[in-house]
């Protein structure tokens, strides 16, 4: 299992690349706060795009991925979408 988010203002999002967080190496400043946090409950990953972030999931054997806020964007297909 694996999260994408966004990174909210992540001074790393800079480039279009996906980003796995470290927790031991990354702060809130350089991934956002909210990725970060989600980090503590499984791998989490962050991009601009968000298609990038689940294309590295995915290749690093996710097979199921929470979106966190990800109900709007279309472009990746999604399996079963709950909004709380």
């Amino acid at each position: 299992m694996a999260i994408v988010a966004k990174g909210y203002k992540g001074s790393l999002l800079k480039n279009n690349i996906a980003i796995k967080i470290d927790k031991s190496k990354h702060n809130a400043a350089e991934t956002g706060d909210e990725a970060l946090l989600l980090a503590e409950y499984a791998a989490t990953y962050i991009a601009n795009e968000r298609e990038l972030a689940v294309a590295a999931a995915e290749k690093d054997g996710a097979e199921i991925i929470i979106m966190d806020d990800g109900l709007q964007n279309n472009k990746v297909k999604k399996d079963l979408s709950i909004l709380i």
